[in-house]
């Protein structure tokens, strides 16, 4: 495995623009497509740097997922009035 390290760092890369687009992504299934992609990008960068597979890591979903949630809610506001 001594080009591990070069893989990983690459597959953590593409994990991070994966989840730098879903920050900016408007749609829901859009943002949530691009989270589960850079999961498999960090569970293959994971693989790498081990010889068993490891479960995928968690992710810091929430700061993805939440301008969703407040969109929603500003939506539901909206329709009230």
């Amino acid at each position: 495995m001594g080009n591990a390290t070069p893989k990983a760092a690459e597959y953590r890369r593409k994990a991070a623009a994966c989840l730098g687009l879903a920050a900016k992504a408007q749609d829901p299934t859009d943002r949530a497509e691009l989270v589960e992609m850079a999961r498999v990008w960090h569970k293959l960068a994971d693989n790498e740097l081990q010889d068993d597979s490891a479960p995928i890591a968690p992710l810091e979903q929430e700061a993805v997922l939440e301008p969703q949630r407040s969109q929603r809610s500003d939506k539901n506001r909206d329709r009230s009035n």
